[in-house]
């Protein structure tokens, strides 16, 4: 109700408030991961990202890394383990969490165990110790305590 401005009687309705606006960041558009193939063609070496990953490069069989990329995607990073020592190839995405049947906000999957094909109680052990070689004859699928024996004769023999 508005009257004339002259009047004494003079009212307005106050403008409408605005939103304020919050600032957003632009978003980055990461490129595509550097992926090198071996001179036989059998092999692939694919660049990590994240926080960890930068500078460390995965291997896979030529066959593993057109499957997982074809249906888990190729954006892949480095996790450390509690030690710092070692470390495992993760996914964070949430598009994952089927994969690794994780509930939470914050899960992850394990390439080891996607492509080793292990299931729940079975452990993925990396015959040559590094984390970062995921080919097939690098992976172990050992239950729980054969794991827990390797373990214990690794620790033995380094003593």
């Amino acid at each position: 109700m508005q009257t004339n401005p002259s009047s004494p009687g003079h009212r307005t309705q106050a403008p409408p408030q605005r939103a304020k606006r919050r600032f957003v960041r632009p978003v980055e558009l990461r490129p595509d991961p550097v992926v090198r193939a071996s001179e036989d063609g059998k092999t692939v070496f694919v660049a990590l990202g994240g926080t960890y990953g930068t500078g460390k490069w995965m291997t896979l069989d030529a066959s593993d890394w057109a499957e997982v990329r074809a249906s888990h995607g190729d954006r892949w990073g480095w996790n450390l383990n509690g030690q710092r020592r070692n470390g495992r190839v993760v996914c964070g995405a949430g598009r994952l969490a089927h994969v690794a049947r994780q509930n939470g906000e914050r899960p992850t999957a394990v390439l080891a165990r996607i492509i080793a094909g292990a299931k729940r109680g079975q452990v993925v052990c990396y015959r040559n110790g590094s984390g970062l070689d995921l080919r097939r004859a690098n992976l172990a699928v050992l239950s729980q305590a054969e794991a827990a024996r390797r373990l214990a004769a690794l620790r033995r023999l380094s003593a």
